[in-house]
């Protein structure tokens, strides 16, 4: 509906289809989102979705007077950069694809993004099928084959033997052998299991072999060396592991930001548009847009007169504004832990803090799910709130 990319991989510019919340910020749960702006984005599909029959047309048109093949040639390759400097802008920050929605200039009321904004979530797949199942899965994920087989064992008959007159006010759960799995349930059968689970930790050996396999487990997680590290050189070396951040954010020199937002300003890029972005919002915008332009120069790349509506020409003299050029630097030359808050690096009592890096793959070691805390009274309270 809201014609957005896929970006389950992490590293999206715009997590959420409504607001303009990053990568950067998704788990910050003092992040303010603004809503997207519904004029800017659909400025930049316009501009995205010239067809190659305009570019021709506005080329013939300004130049049927006195043909000039070489104009004509700088003029279009003008018109196709712009058009492709757009829709890198509309992928990276704005993980959007360059189509005309099908929903623009229908009024939405209050709902000022139009279909951005009316279109909500779907309780089933965000948290049902969502939240809650990636929860279960976690906890039952770290354990090994014999431990799942004694929850099972010892689940069943505290729950699934038990009458109760009121068992259609709650989601049902499935206890079948192999539950642990979390296969072949729907929706509501995934929230029963979460309350199944939540229900079992009051088992003292459930407790103690869920606390026992995830204890084993943050060992895993916490664990950075990587496979060539082994004996005395894991001792002796410090862990192999990149902040989480590294592969998606790039750094530049000065000179390269400087050039590169200038030409993009030449075509048609309003700078002002990056005051209302982040770091990580700003660093994917200028860097997809690099390549580009590395080998444009002014005049020599530019049509000799304006084209109405798509070229102005600013000059020799133009530079690029101070304020902007400082928050592109900022986000293009800060190193991506100093992003991160403090306050998003606290831990609640009883629990493991997250070490935020990219954990190298191991052979041979399983799973790494796990569960960051060894108080088993954490987890229920958090299972209880989730409910909730």
């Amino acid at each position: 509906l809201c014609g957005r990319l896929k970006s389950n991989s992490g590293g999206a510019g715009r997590v959420h289809r409504s607001c303009m919340c990053s990568y950067l910020n998704i788990d910050d749960p003092y992040h303010v989102c603004k809503n997207v702006n519904l004029s800017i984005l659909n400025l930049l599909t316009i501009y995205a979705t010239v067809s190659d029959e305009d570019i021709e047309v506005k080329v013939r048109s300004r130049n049927s007077s006195s043909p000039n093949a070489k104009e004509d040639r700088t003029t279009k390759t003008f018109l196709l950069k712009q058009r492709t400097m757009f829709r890198s802008i509309l992928g990276h920050p704005f993980t959007t694809h360059p189509i005309k929605n099908s929903f623009d200039g229908i009024d939405f009321g209050a709902w000022a993004s139009g279909i951005h904004q009316a279109a909500v979530d779907d309780f089933m797949h965000s948290v049902e099928g969502g939240m809650i199942s990636y929860i279960t899965e976690t906890v039952y994920d770290g354990l090994t084959k014999k431990e799942r087989e004694i929850i099972e064992e010892l689940t069943r008959p505290l729950l699934s033997e038990q009458r109760c007159s009121v068992n259609a006010n709650y989601p049902r759960w499935r206890l079948q052998p192999g539950f642990t799995r979390q296969t072949l349930m729907t929706s509501g059968e995934r929230v029963g299991s979460l309350l199944a689970l939540s229900l079992s930790l009051s088992n003292p050996t459930i407790r103690e072999t869920i606390q026992t396999a995830h204890n084993r487990q943050i060992q895993k997680y916490v664990d950075l060396s990587n496979d060539a590290q082994s004996g005395k050189q894991a001792a002796s070396s410090p862990p192999v592991a990149e902040f989480y951040l590294d592969q998606h954010m790039h750094r530049m020199e000065d000179k390269y930001i400087r050039h590169t937002l200038e030409q993009m300003v030449r075509h048609g890029f309003d700078i002002s548009l990056i005051d209302g972005l982040d770091h990580f919002q700003i660093n994917q915008l200028i860097w997809h847009c690099t390549d580009m332009f590395k080998n444009i120069q002014y005049p020599d790349n530019y049509p000799s007169e304006d084209i109405d509506g798509c070229y102005t020409d600013l000059g020799a003299s133009y530079v690029v504004p101070k304020e902007q050029f400082n928050l592109a630097k900022n986000a293009l030359q800060t190193k991506p832990s100093k992003l991160i808050k403090a306050h998003r690096r606290r831990t609640l009592e009883g629990t493991i803090g997250k070490h935020l890096m990219k954990k190298p793959n191991k052979k041979g070691e399983g799973s790494s799910a796990t569960i960051l805390t060894e108080n088993m009274e954490t987890l229920a309270i958090f299972l209880e709130y989730v409910l909730c």
